[in-house]
Parts: C-alpha cells; structure tokens; sequence
C-alpha cells in the first residue's frame, strides 16, 4: 500500500481516539474531551489523519482489518457473519499498539461493531498502557 497521502493542512489534533470499523474504510475517529461524539473519521484508503505519527504499516494493518469487516457477508438485515472474536481480539491488538504510540495523554477506546449480533456489554473498552483493556463507564 501507498504511503499516506495527507498534507499538514489535513492534519488534526486529538485527545480521543475511538477504534472501531464502519463503512466507507473507516475504522477510527479522532476526537477531543470537548465534543467527544464529535468525530472525524480516519483510516479512508489507509491515510491517518491525525498529527500524532503513527508507523505506517500499523495504519496499514487497521486498514487491511477495516477491510475485513467490509468484505464480511450479511447475516440478516442488521448484521454481519464474521469470526467476530478473532476480529475483535485482532482490533483490541491493534488498538493497544496504537496507545502504546500515541502515549498516555490521548485516551484510546476499542469499540465493537453494532453489526456484530453477539456483542456483549460493555460495547466500549479504554486501551490502557500496558495493553489491558477498561469498561467505560
């Protein structure tokens, strides 16, 4: 994959990061603590977005695991049939490796997909540090 094509203009800073795959080849949104259900989607053809550097290949791994969950069949009207427990496993993964880049001043969530049917609470876990995973509360 091409390295990503973002310019410093196109660059934002960020408090919050939530993972979680979408459609259209987002699998994260930046956020701060001010408006933190304001988010603006990254990982789109595996550019990042945020002024904080990421290694490319993670960026490109979220990527190819956003597509993933792209390409999974429909199980019904509001699912998707997927191994949704190495998906999710592979996703908090990732997501401990992007806190263990960003640093402990930008709060990192794993969130799952509402199109896994088999989803148990909580929905939303806070990357730690160490890579351990917290409820949000």
């Amino acid at each position: 994959m091409d390295e990503p094509k973002n310019s410093d203009d196109d660059l934002y800073d960020f408090t919050i990061l939530t993972i979680c795959p979408d459609f259209g080849e987002a699998w994260a949104w930046i956020g701060n603590r001010d408006h933190p259900d304001f988010g603006i989607p990254v990982g789109c053809g595996g550019d990042w977005c945020g002024r904080r550097n990421l290694p490319n290949e993670l960026v490109v791994r979220c990527a190819n695991w956003q597509r993933i969950f792209e390409s999974a069949p429909w199980d019904n009207d509001s699912y998707l049939r997927l191994n949704w427990d190495d998906f999710h496993l592979e996703g908090m993964k990732l997501s401990a490796e992007i806190k263990a880049s960003l640093g402990e001043d930008i709060l990192v969530i794993y969130q799952k997909a509402f199109e896994d049917e088999h989803a148990k609470e909580p929905l939303e876990v806070e990357v730690l540090a160490d890579g351990s995973l917290r409820p949000m509360q």
